[in-house]
């Protein structure tokens, strides 16, 4: 009898500590949600805002992308450097920092001018790392 008493304690004990382990891990898979779930109930800023928006303005360590139309040797990426300017082929310290995409071409065809007839150019912002970004940051 003792032993069958001594089988239905470590039964029960083993039960108990099973029941501790799933009341543990319901517990800190609840915190782990609650927790979570804080951290995702700000929404973020959308990275693209600028992608969409004609009035983005280029800001200093943003990185472009020019596109000289048929002119492959012309076209490049490269970054705004602190001081708003960019270097391109041809073109060294232009200002890019606050003007638009479409503004910054516009003022890279009339300096291409000199070497390329009718050029026709395109400006992509690849790389966001001006203003649009420090909202994310802090």
């Amino acid at each position: 009898m003792a032993n069958a008493t001594r089988t239905h304690q470590r039964k029960n004990s083993r039960r108990r500590d099973e029941q501790s382990r799933s009341t543990a891990l319901v517990s800190l898979l609840a915190g782990g949600f609650a927790l979570f779930g804080c951290a995702g109930a700000i929404p973020a800023p959308d990275n693209r805002a600028g992608l969409d928006d004609p009035n983005y303005r280029i800001g200093p360590l943003d990185t472009v992308e020019i596109n000289v139309w048929q002119q492959q040797e012309f076209s490049t990426s490269v970054p705004v450097r602190p001081d708003g300017r960019i270097s391109t082929p041809l073109i060294e310290d232009m200002t890019a920092a606050g003007r638009t995409p479409t503004e910054l071409a516009r003022d890279l065809e009339k300096r291409l001018k000199e070497y390329i007839k009718d050029p026709m150019v395109t400006v992509i912002v690849r790389n966001f790392n001006g203003p649009l970004n420090a909202c994310l940051s802090g």
